[in-house]
């Protein structure tokens, strides 16, 4: 499971409410209420999860913007928290999607997801290591 995690949404409430439920299920949090503050937290801290209700276009969302030009290494830790309908904006090869409303069951699988895909980037280099030698 990610043990930190970002969550980026300009809703005080639903910020708060993300953010006990996942304290509540052992992660570390940190929250951002903007894009700036987002930008500079990510600039001071490595995160292993982002929740991010971007705005839309998702292309055009000044996080992501940033993540794609200074940290595109980053960009497979994004979990999109959006509304329906989702559209042709967000890209899953490039990050997950969670649509709203959304539920604590739906939340975890993502991040349980989302760890699994950071274990399997960690092994495939020492796979092809060891067929090297």
């Amino acid at each position: 499971m990610p043990s930190s995690v970002l969550v980026v949404e300009n809703y005080p409430d639903l910020c708060s409410a993300i953010v006990e439920t996942l304290a509540r299920g052992e992660y570390a949090c940190e929250s951002a209420a903007t894009a700036e503050d987002a930008i500079v937290k990510l600039r001071e801290h490595h995160y292993e999860a982002i929740l991010l209700a971007p705005c839309m276009p998702i292309r055009s969302d000044p996080v992501m913007r940033f993540l794609t030009e200074s940290q595109p290494d980053e960009i497979h830790k994004v979990i999109l928290m959006t509304d329906p309908p989702v559209g042709e904006e967000s890209d899953p090869e490039e990050c997950r999607v969670l649509v709203k409303p959304f539920n604590n069951e739906q939340l975890f699988a993502q991040l349980r997801r989302l760890a699994a895909q950071a274990v399997n980037r960690v092994r495939t280099p020492r796979i092809e290591i060891l067929r090297r030698s």
